[in-house]
Order: structure tokens, then sequence, then C-alpha cells
């Protein structure tokens, strides 16, 4: 390592962090390597292996790792930031090990790490997640606080770009009175060794689920599967979570003493996941097609979050539904129906929200929610402001047509029902950029990539984008069509008793 040096930018060799961490790791005067980190990868421990692995052999050696999400650049712009997303890192992390190509030199990391890891957490290798808040600073500290400790503090996450490719930049300190300060009072200065340890004193241990469902589970561990159950976990990983949410009844067929209409089975599961997206991240959408009966099924979400959860439930409708929202809930034998609003009448929904305000809404559902579509508009900030002004809402979104021209369609209606919030759902992996963007961020991304092919080919590759936009929304819509209905009950469905077919349309 260069004599004095003090900053480290990956601008070559010497200065690269990655050569840095080499010398450190093989020098025999440290016991302990804690590294608190943005992310981490495999390609980043393959450049250490032969260092790392010597170092875990000796006696009396630990190196505890602290995974934490950083916040995205909007988070900083917006004036509630998101929370942190509850799949960091397990779903990022088994993602990119999905992506990785299988190759000797990872097999071995991760044969190293299964070694060095144990259940209880206290092995020579140790994980923590941090998420009480974002981590944005990163920390790599050598020697324990009876050693002659070294530390850096910088911008450089646990990565292969971290440590060789991305311009960052570093600071090295070699001042053990520096580093070791162990401070009695806030009111004195933090050093490298207080902030670590008040950081993994705070986390959760991790390496259970990362030895066992993230890195055995993975191509590169030690678990080998048929080529069956390899199919079957990939229709569980894009699928797994809608069946649980259809199977937990939180609504149920009503009995048919009672005189309400008998919903199918495939509206009951409807109701059941919608109220399991509602319940994980505040929206969702049914977008089942025209004639399938959206709005018997939104009653049963309705009464749900009205009689069970005992909240105020709103419903937004064009004028020319407000008949029809009557009606059904009448046939329901609602007696205390929800309050019921036109979509125009923006007017009576400023003084609603005024003279109501101290009575928070429990649930917001939009019918035909397509027709606020387009963000900017009078209509559209009437209702994004009175979702806003009750932060524990859900939003319910009723729509055969989610999309009328462009993705923006899409994602101005999230927007709204997340009251601003779009962060909420979480973050997606776009796989030819190989980085992950909000919902927002990669549906836009996403209809650049048709202009795109549209300019170059003169034609848009549906399937291609069919494959990347599916996962997005399974996220928060939930959809049904005739065919797939016919398809999943080819003997009919049970109305009133009977089992019938849909008739069929003939040209």
């Amino acid at each position: 390592m260069k004599k004095g040096i003090k900053l480290i930018d990956n601008s070559s060799n010497e200065y690269q962090l990655g050569s840095v961490l080499k010398e450190l790791i093989a020098d025999n005067s440290y016991s302990q390597i804690s590294v608190a980190t943005g992310y981490w990868d495999l390609p980043g421990m393959v450049e250490i292996l032969p260092e790392l692995s010597q170092f875990l052999e000796r006696d009396d050696c630990s190196f505890r790792l602290l995974l934490g999400e950083e916040p995205s650049v909007k988070a900083y712009q917006v004036k509630k930031p998101a929370q942190q997303d509850p799949d960091f890192p397990h779903k990022y992390l088994k993602k990119d090990l999905e992506d990785l190509q299988l190759k000797k030199e990872f097999q071995k990391v991760a044969e190293m790490l299964g070694k060095f890891i144990n259940e209880n957490n206290t092995g020579k290798v140790q994980i923590k997640i941090y998420q009480k808040n974002f981590l944005h600073a990163k920390c790599y500290i050598f020697g324990t606080d009876e050693e002659n400790a070294v530390g850096i503090i910088g911008s450089s996450n646990f990565t292969r770009q971290g440590m060789f490719g991305n311009l960052e930049l570093n600071q090295f300190e070699d001042n053990n009175a520096t580093v070791n300060f162990l401070r009695k009072k806030l009111t004195q200065h933090p050093s490298h060794r207080t902030w670590f340890e008040e950081l993994w004193n705070d986390s959760l241990d991790w390496a259970k689920t990362f030895k066992e469902e993230i890195l055995a589970l993975s191509k590169h561990g030690g678990i080998c599967f048929s080529a069956y159950e390899m199919y079957i976990h990939a229709l569980y990983r894009i699928y797994g979570q809608d069946l649980m949410d259809e199977k937990e009844n939180k609504v149920d067929i009503d009995d048919p003493a009672s005189g309400k209409p008998q919903l199918l089975k495939f509206q009951i599961q409807n109701a059941n996941s919608l109220i399991k997206k509602l319940e994980r991240q505040g929206v969702a959408m049914l977008s089942d097609s025209v004639g399938l009966g959206k709005t018997y099924t939104a009653i049963k979400v309705i009464e749900y979050y009205k009689h069970n959860m005992n909240q105020r439930v709103v419903v937004i409708a064009p004028a020319g539904l407000l008949p029809q929202w009557r009606k059904a809930f009448d046939d329901f034998r609602v007696i205390h129906i929800p309050e019921i609003y036109s979509l125009q009448d923006t007017e009576r929904i400023k003084d609603v929200r005024e003279n109501l305000q101290s009575i928070p809404v429990g649930l917001f559902v939009f019918d035909e929610s397509h027709n606020l579509r387009a963000s900017g508009g009078q209509r559209f900030d009437v209702f994004i402001k009175w979702r806003q002004e009750n932060e524990n809402a859900k939003t319910l979104m009723l729509t055969a047509t989610p999309i009328n021209n462009q993705l923006a369609d899409l994602t101005n209606q999230i927007m709204l029902g997340s009251g601003g919030e779009i962060f909420k759902l979480g973050k997606f992996y776009d796989r030819g950029r190989q980085k992950y963007f909000t919902l927002k961020e990669r549906l836009e991304l996403l209809q650049t990539d048709m202009r795109k092919q549209i300019r170059e080919s003169g034609f848009i590759n549906y399937q291609q984008i069919k494959e990347q936009l599916t996962p997005l929304l399974n996220r928060f819509i939930v959809r049904r069509t005739r065919q797939g209905i016919e398809k999943e009950y080819p003997e009919g469905l049970e109305i009133n008793g009977k089992v019938q077919k849909f008739p069929k349309s003939y040209p």
C-alpha cells in the first residue's frame, strides 16, 4: 500500500480500494474486520477471496458484515421520504445471484461463506441487517478495539464496482486514537468504532437467512435441484404470493339464506388478494375484464374495511355509475352504505374534505380510475390531496383498462392511489441496465425502450415488454379475463346452485 495514502478514489491500481483492502486483510496485525455497506455482491468477494480465505483460517479472527439500504436520489427530494423496502436485501441479493453465470470462482466464495457462517451468527463470518433507517455511509475497520486499528470511510460499497470500478472517494485513517475512540456522551465526536458498534448492536441477525435462503438455494450454493424442482421454484417465485393471498380467507361466500348475491369463487379469491395487497402496500387495482363483476368484488373488500375494521370508506365513481353503486349496496343488504361521491363533483369533494377532516378515511375506492390517468389536472389534484391528508388510508382502484395509450396512464393512477408516495411499492430490477428502480422510474424506462424499438425497427417486441411488465403489475394488480376463467374452470362455475358456463359468442 502506498505510504502516506489518505484518499482512495479507484483512479489507479495503487489508489484502488480493492487493492488496499487485500493488503489489509493479509496483514496479520488484525484479527477482526468490520464492514458496513449499502450493498454486497459475489463478484466483489471473488476479488479478495485468497486473502479473506487465509484470514478466516486463522485462529480467533472474525469478519462482520453489516448491510443497510441506501436511499434513492429521489428520497432526498420528497417531503416525506419513503420507508425502507421490506424486501431489502433478501429479494435483491437473490436476484443478483440468479443473474450471475455459474462459475467456479463464485462457487468457491459460496463454499467459503457457508463454511464460516452458522445459524446463530456466532461463526467467523457474521452478518446483520440494519432496518431502522437508510444506511448511506460505508465504513471498513481493520482490528479490534484492543488492536491498533485502521479505518476507511467513504462512498464505496462492498462490491466489485465499489472496490475496483466506480469513481469513488474514501478516506483512510491509520490513527488508532481516532478509529478506536469510544465516546461516553453524544456531545463527544463519533469515531469509526462507535459509529459501527452502535449500528451493529441495533441491527438484526441475518446469517441464518443469508446462508439457508439466499446462498444455499442459489445456483452457486451446494444444494442441487432437479429440472422439475427448478421449474416449480420459478413458478412459485412469480406467483407464490398471489396463491397465498387467495387462500387467506379475509372474506368468504355469504350464506345463501342471507339474500345477498352469491359471489363466484374467482371473485372471492380476487377480494382476498386485494385485501392482502392493500395491507402490504396500501394500494391495489382490480382490473378484471368488463362484465366479470368488479363492483361486487369491490363490495366484499368494502365490507371488510367498513364492518370488520370499522373504518370510514369513501367510494368515488363517475356520475353515471352512482345509481349502480347504490343498487349494488342495496342488493348486499348494506344498512349503512359508505359515502359515494361523483368523480366530476370536485366542489362537493372539497366541502366534504373540509367538514369531515377530523374523521380519517380508511379506504378510498376509485371506480373507473382510468379517468384519473392524467396528472396535473384540477380533478387529479383534488383527489391526490385528499389521499395525502389521510396518510394511513388504503386505496382500491377499479378499471378494466389500466393503460390506454401509454404506461404513464398506469403510473399516474398508482401515484394517486399511493398519495404520491410511489416509493412504497419498493424497487424493481432492470436486467438490461442491471440496476433497481422505483415503479415510476421502471415504467418510464420501459416506455423509452418501446419508443426506441419503434424508431429502430418499426415495431414493438410485445413479448419482451410483457416479460418485464408482468412482475411490476403483479405487485399491486389483480386481473382476470373471461378466457382465463374459462380455462381455469372448464366445467363451468356454480351460480345460484347450478353449474353454468359463459355463453358462446358468434361472429
